[in-house]
């Protein structure tokens, strides 16, 4: 059950297991199961009744990006399911500037605001995303199965919610500087990698998949590692040469972007570029249902079904360790499906 601490001061809860305090500041939602020693005249059950018409709402979430960007959305809907003012969003200070750039209706800080002794006047209810998505790294938890976006509405009482109500749209105005790209050929972005070893493709399949596209299309190389790239007739490496903004102003120019799990496949949610994207350890409802544009021009290519094992979200229990859905897929199993998909997306 959750409470929020209705006082005017900064109140320290104990836990058990841990020798520091925990700080919750004014107006910070918790749950306080499992503490000890709580000042009960401080703290009020919450339920999201209070938070209608309120000035202010504060969302706290460290990382990561991709996570972030899925907040967007939630934050539009609850400001305006709540009539509130202003929603706030608390996180690391490396993705401040950018995101703050991109999504402007929304106001970004760093989480070093968090120990200021003002913080329930400034950022009125606060409540922390951090573990909450967590807990889906289970077989045993139902909530591995949903998406993330609906785990952070239910924080908030919202359940039934449709695809339309959400907004994923970027808001920056102009001043981003992209090379020039040719477009007498449909141009499909190229992700290098996932969020990560267990959602990251191995790179001989990437220079394949790069090499049949590269055929027929133009075909943009996207990672955040300049070394990561490679060339090749009709391939533009853009890797290592883009910041946040810039990616997502790519992909608004992309005929279609093919990326794993990662920070780009929700950059494609916000620019509402034509998507295919590679899953192993999670599943299309998971990642890709949300899209705007899913299912006609946002589909998955499932890797599990190509190795006789089925998505297990990160926890690896099926596979002993060896994450088969990425190490064992090759081109050739996979070529027909990527291409029929491309094509129905892009039409040639």
């Amino acid at each position: 059950m959750l409470s929020y601490n209705k006082s005017k001061l900064t109140q320290l809860i104990y836990s058990p297991k841990d020798f520091y305090p925990i700080s919750v500041h004014p107006n910070m939602i918790v749950n306080l199961s499992g503490y000890k020693d709580i000042d009960s005249l401080a703290f009020a059950p919450f339920c999201t009744d209070v938070l209608k018409g309120t000035n202010t709402v504060t969302i706290h979430r460290d990382y990561a990006l991709g996570d972030l960007i899925q907040l967007v959305p939630v934050a539009r809907l609850i400001k305006k399911e709540f009539n509130i003012k202003t929603v706030n969003i608390i996180t690391s200070t490396r993705f401040n500037q950018d995101l703050s750039y991109c999504y402007s209706d929304i106001h970004f800080w760093p989480k070093e605001y968090l120990n200021g002794s003002t913080t329930g006047l400034q950022f009125g209810f606060i409540i922390s995303t951090n573990g909450i998505l967590e807990k889906d790294h289970s077989l045993e938890n139902n909530e591995n199965h949903q998406h993330r976006v609906a785990i952070y509405l239910e924080l908030f009482g919202i359940v039934n919610f449709k695809k339309e109500d959400l907004n994923w749209k970027c808001t920056m105005k102009g001043g981003v500087i992209l090379p020039k790209l040719q477009t007498d050929k449909p141009l499909i972005g190229l992700q290098i990698r996932g969020s990560g070893y267990m959602k990251t493709l191995p790179s001989c399949m990437i220079r394949s998949i790069a090499n049949e596209l590269s055929k027929k299309y133009y075909v943009v190389l996207i990672d955040q590692d300049i070394n990561m790239g490679f060339d090749g007739k009709n391939i533009i490496n853009l890797c290592g040469k883009l910041k946040i903004p810039q990616v997502i102003a790519l992909l608004e120019k992309l005929d279609l972007c093919i990326t794993m799990d990662s920070g780009v496949l929700w950059m494609c949610h916000s620019a509402n570029c034509p998507t295919i994207t590679f899953l192993g350890s999670t599943r299309e409802a998971e990642r890709i249902s949300l899209h705007p544009q899913y299912p006609k021009k946002a589909k998955a290519i499932d890797l599990t079904k190509y190795v006789g094992c089925e998505p297990c979200f990160e926890t690896r229990v099926r596979c002993g360790g060896k994450i088969r859905c990425m190490n064992e897929v090759n081109y050739d199993m996979i070529k027909d499906e990527l291409l029929e998909k491309v094509k129905s997306i892009i039409g040639v």
